[in-house]
């Protein structure tokens, strides 16, 4: 089922599962149960940790590349499941030193009118004709909206969600 292409690959070991169902990878946990329930060699996780600063991060990533040297590997991957980043660091890279890091959130896009518009039919599928009263679609509106924007890591859209439902009654002759 895996196989390896690489000529000096002694064996193939599974390392990530993409769930359809959730749109994302599923976590190092669901990973390897699917792993031992199939008798698959799964890659082996070395640590799991959290942090609050880029020092924190940094010395991490440190103590895990000296791992991999002691243990003859090439590197190692960083993985964040909930937000989905993945990053990998590699033995034989060089350390470039960090010249400006900017205080704050990084800035996501906005979401796009078409998810915007998209959520708001799912609510009018689910609402059915009580869709026009704004006290029961505007809650709903603000949660699919906000859903959108967490599975495509995205900020809030350009206008009010109160102007993209009325834009919609309105395209709908509702």
């Amino acid at each position: 089922m895996f196989e390896c292409l690489h000529i000096k690959c002694r064996k193939a070991v599974l390392f990530d599962v993409w769930s359809g169902k959730d749109e994302r990878f599923v976590s190092y946990t669901s990973l390897y149960q699917y792993a031992y329930h199939y008798a698959l060699p799964v890659v082996e996780c070395w640590a799991m940790t959290r942090h609050v600063s880029l020092e924190s991060l940094m010395a991490s990533r440190d103590e895990m590349l000296a791992l991999a040297k002691e243990r003859g590997r090439e590197g190692v991957v960083l993985k964040n499941y909930n937000k989905q980043i993945f990053a990998k660091e590699k033995l034989d890279t060089p350390i470039i030193p960090k010249i400006k890091i900017e205080d704050g959130q990084p800035l996501n896009p906005r979401l796009p009118d078409s998810e915007v518009m998209g959520a708001i039919a799912k609510v009018q599928t689910d609402l059915g004709e009580s869709f026009t009263d704004k006290t029961k679609a505007m809650p709903m509106i603000a949660k699919y909206v906000s859903e959108e924007q967490e599975k495509h890591l995205c900020s809030k859209p350009a206008n009010s969600l109160f102007s993209y439902y009325q834009k919609y009654l309105e395209e709908s002759n509702l």
